[in-house]
């Protein structure tokens, strides 16, 4: 009698096991998706996001700063980098895991900082010249190859801005001038076909006072990525550029081709629109996001990224440059402001977007 109580036992408990394990395993693998990633390995992925820096201040160190690996060409480039070698060598060991097997030719030694600097970041984007997006490029450029002439992408008013008052002779070494670097130009909504077989049309968005840029990266297997830097809302800054961007980005989620949006989200909701500066709160965001969702609606009529009766159910939006101007000393970073920021998106969230915040992963990698 008691082996057969003992036995109903076991199958009861194996039962649940099955029942709820692998529910649990699930539910913890879409939470930290990225970070899965970075432990397992190399994964089959069209864009990883390696964060190197993910404020939008005060903390020199932890500002803004990402590269963009393309797995379809081996393509490593970096992103409005107001942070770089600092970020990097945190990076290492995810670079190592991640994206260093993808990469052709195959690395056979261990990687270091200064290694992926100089020879597998094969160009720069820069979305606008503030110092928080750009810092870490200017300082860094010290360490690159001084015959490598890479390109820096942007559009005319960033490159203007970085010649005539960074790589000047007086805030720094006029560099590009002794072949570290080149300007590289692109003209506003063009796609431009760039080496590594890696496609980029430049969207100019509006950030108070000067231009700032998105840029849809387009990979050789068609898959879409969208990285922004600083930006308002049209309403706030009385424009219409996101539109046109949303309008242009909309058929790609019809398509299912776009893998993700990078935005940026600064400040808190109790933010008046004056202290704003050409920022976003979550509820702007959101706000660009709705109309995001009816242009997709008006092409479709159907579901969106994931398959859910949303138009942008499923679709992920990594938000990053959450201003951290409360940041703690102690070694968590905490913020009050940044948690803030995120409880904020998720209580609006009636989108079915999925969140990814960069602050979460800084020295690590989100793979989309």
């Amino acid at each position: 009698m008691l082996s057969n109580r003992w036995l109903r036992k076991t199958i009861l408990v194996n039962v649940l096991l099955a029942m709820f394990v692998p529910l649990l395993l699930s539910l913890l693998s879409s939470r930290w998706s990225s970070v899965s990633d970075v432990a397992a390995g190399p994964v089959s992925k069209d864009f990883n996001i390696v964060v190197l820096g993910a404020a939008g201040g005060p903390i020199e160190s932890r500002v803004s700063g990402y590269l963009i690996h393309v797995t379809s060409s081996s393509v490593l480039v970096s992103f409005d980098a107001g942070s770089m070698l600092g970020g990097l060598r945190k990076a290492v060991p995810a670079i190592q895991n991640i994206i260093a097997p993808a990469l052709t030719p195959q690395i056979s030694t261990p990687l270091n900082s200064s290694y992926i600097y100089k020879h597998l970041i094969s160009a720069h984007f820069v979305s606008h010249p503030h110092l928080d997006h750009c810092a870490g490029l200017i300082i860094a450029s010290q360490a690159d190859q001084p015959r490598a002439s890479k390109p820096i992408y942007g559009l005319n008013s960033t490159l203007t801005a970085l010649r005539e008052h960074a790589f000047n002779n007086i805030l720094w070494p006029n560099l590009p001038s002794f072949g570290f670097y080149r300007y590289v130009e692109l003209d506003p909504y063009y796609t431009h076909t760039l080496p590594g077989s890696l496609n980029v049309t430049a969207f100019p968005v509006s950030h108070a006072d000067i231009v700032s840029t998105c840029f849809l990266l387009h990979s050789s297997n068609a898959a879409t990525f969208l990285t922004c830097g600083d930006l308002g809302s049209d309403s706030n800054e009385h424009s219409t550029q996101n539109l046109k961007m949303w309008t242009a980005i909309a058929p790609l989620i019809v398509s299912k081709t776009l893998k993700g949006i990078m935005i940026e989200c600064s400040f808190p909701n109790s933010t008046p629109s004056n202290a704003l500066f050409g920022h976003l709160t979550p509820a702007l965001l959101i706000q660009e996001l709705r109309v995001l969702e009816g242009l997709v609606s008006s092409l479709s009529g159907n579901g969106g990224c994931g398959g859910g009766p949303r138009p942008l159910e499923g679709l992920v939006v990594i938000v990053q440059h959450i201003k951290e101007t409360d940041l703690s000393d102690t070694d968590d970073y905490s913020s009050v402001i940044v948690d803030t920021v995120v409880q904020q998106l998720l209580d609006l969230n009636d989108l079915g977007i999925r969140f990814e915040f960069t602050h979460q992963h800084v020295g690590g990698i989100i793979s989309i």
